[in-house]
């Protein structure tokens, strides 16, 4: 893997609270993968070869159904940032049954959902930047 890579993450500033926290949460997964020299904001003004863009496209809890169901849906761009080319794209779904008819229960397919999308978006950026590292292929 290139463990001399510095991995950007577009900062949570100005968005939404959940977009926000699934950038917090990303980075935190990254960084702690240890794939990577360094995982921070695009803010913080330091000089980056990747960059993720992270976005939500479906947050939403299903209560027309019987369980209810929460949907997830994050979209993942990873970019060269030197270049300025799209290396990769890909969506994310996840989707978990509400297990009570309250606002915990909510609360906690929101948190199956998100941590399932995690579970994948991680690895294939760790992938799609170890095949993009010079000398890769």
């Amino acid at each position: 893997m290139s463990m001399y890579r510095i991995f950007f993450i577009a900062p949570p500033r100005h968005l939404p609270a959940n977009v926000a926290l699934l950038v917090r949460l990303a980075e935190r997964r990254l960084e702690a993968g240890g794939r990577f020299s360094s995982v921070a904001s695009l803010t913080t003004g330091v000089r980056a070869d990747l960059l993720l863009n992270l976005g939500v496209i479906d947050f939403y809890h299903d209560v027309a159904i019987k369980p209810a169901v929460v949907r997830v849906q994050i979209s993942g761009e990873l970019i060269d940032w030197r270049s300025r080319s799209l290396l990769a794209r890909r969506t994310f779904d996840a989707s978990a049954a509400v297990q009570t008819d309250d606002a915990k229960g909510a609360a906690d397919a929101f948190n199956h959902a998100v941590t399932e999308a995690l579970n994948v978006l991680v690895p294939w950026v760790e992938i799609e930047a170890a095949s993009a590292a010079p000398g890769s292929g």
